[in-house]
């Protein structure tokens, strides 16, 4: 497998003392079922914009995400107002009812005991939410897929920036 970025995003300013770091991962479900090790992004500044473009795609020209920036352009925060949610998922929800009317066919008592149904519902999960996407590491310190970040945020209410990592699975 690969491996994706880790996010720290708060909804109050992270100190420096307070950033992600390779070590929050340390006997968590997280490092134990997903990634195997983490390390430090090579250029913070770059992977701040990689978000805010990423996010930016998705948003399609509509003003649904705010990103504030340092006097030094990095990422300082990200707000996502009403119709974000919706509009980041919109593709993604195409390709899970497809999959979705794929697993419903295939679906017989023979194929459930026989395991064939193994890939198609691993991706039909994947579909839904990205373990093994981009994950952000949030105030409580846990660590929630990109896509349950989405689904949960609260709408017009800024996410600090903090650390960010890569990580390899």
């Amino acid at each position: 497998m690969g491996g994706a970025t880790i996010y720290q995003l708060e909804q109050v300013p992270i100190s420096s003392d307070e950033m992600l770091t390779v070590h929050c991962a340390d006997d968590t479900p997280f490092r134990y079922t997903v990634a195997n090790y983490l390390y430090k992004v090579d250029d913070r500044k770059e992977a701040g914009a990689f978000l805010r473009d990423s996010l930016q795609s998705l948003d399609h020209g509509r003003g649904l995400v705010d990103i504030a920036h340092t006097d030094t352009g990095y990422v300082r925060s990200i707000t996502f107002h009403e119709g974000f949610r919706e509009a980041c998922f919109a593709a993604s929800y195409v390709q899970f009812a497809k999959l979705l009317a794929e697993v419903t066919v295939a679906s017989n008592p023979t194929s459930f005991s026989d395991g064939r149904l193994e890939m198609p519902i691993f991706m039909l999960n994947e579909a839904y939410d990205r373990k093994f996407g981009d994950y952000v590491y949030t105030a409580d310190g846990e660590f929630i897929t990109f896509d349950e970040f989405i689904r949960t945020m609260e709408a017009d209410v800024p996410y600090y920036l903090g650390g960010i990592m890569n990580y390899r699975c």
